[in-house]
C-alpha cells in the first residue's frame, strides 16, 4: 500500500471539486479513445518537462499550441506534486485550452525533479513519474484523476513504473491498469 499524508488525501478529494477559471474544452476529432504517450526525460526542472510533454501533444495535434502555458499557469496556482512511497508523482493538467483528442503523457524522469506539493504548496517533492492530462471534458478529467489515484495507491505498480526500461513497458503498464479500472466501473 502506498503511504501518503492525510492532507494529501484531502487535497485529492478536493481536486474533483476545483472548477476555477474553466474555459470550454472540446474534442474536435469526435473520437472517444484515450491516447497514451510515454517518454523518458532528462529535464532539469518542471518547466522544461511540461514544455517537453506539451510539445509531444501539440506535435501530434492533440492540443492547441498554448496548452503547455496553461498547464504551467495552473501548476503555479494549484501544484500537483504528490508525496507517496515508493515513488512520488505529479499530475499536471489544465482546464484551459483546446483539446482535440483526449490523451495523457506518462513520463519517467531519469533524475527526479522538484514539484510543489499539492497538500503543502510551500514544500517541494522530488518526483520520478509525471502524468500530464489532456482530457477533453471536465467529467472525463475527474474520472481519469480517480483512475490515476488508484495507480498511485498501488505501490507494486508504482515500483514497476519507476523501474520500467522503455516506453513500451511504461505504456503497457499504464494501459493495462486503466483498462482494469474501466472493467471495474
Amino acid at each position: 500500500m502506498t503511504v501518503y499524508g492525510e492532507a494529501t488525501k484531502e487535497v485529492i478529494s478536493q481536486m474533483a471539486v476545483h472548477k476555477e477559471n474553466k474555459e470550454k474544452v472540446h474534442n474536435m476529432s469526435g473520437e472517444n479513445s484515450l491516447e497514451i504517450l510515454c517518454m523518458f526525460s532528462k529535464a532539469l526542472d518542471k518547466y522544461e518537462l511540461i514544455k517537453q510533454m506539451s510539445k509531444m501533444l501539440t506535435d501530434r495535434k492533440m492540443v492547441d499550441k498554448n496548452y503547455g502555458e496553461f498547464v504551467i499557469e495552473r501548476e503555479e496556482m494549484f501544484p500537483t506534486g504528490i508525496f507517496c512511497q515508493p515513488v512520488s508523482i505529479a499530475i499536471p493538467h489544465s482546464e484551459k485550452g483546446e483539446i482535440y483528442h483526449s490523451s495523457i503523457v506518462v513520463t519517467k524522469l531519469l533524475k527526479p525533479i522538484a514539484f510543489k506539493r499539492m497538500d503543502c504548496p510551500q514544500e517541494d517533492v522530488e518526483v520520478k513519474i509525471v502524468v500530464m492530462l489532456a482530457v477533453n471534458r471536465n467529467e472525463e478529467q475527474l474520472k481519469m484523476l480517480v483512475k490515476l489515484m488508484k495507480i498511485v495507491q498501488n505501490s507494486e505498480l508504482m515500483n514497476k513504473l519507476s523501474n520500467s526500461k522503455d516506453c513500451q513497458e511504461l505504456e503497457k503498464l499504464i494501459r493495462d491498469e486503466l483498462n482494469k479500472s474501466d472493467e471495474e466501473e
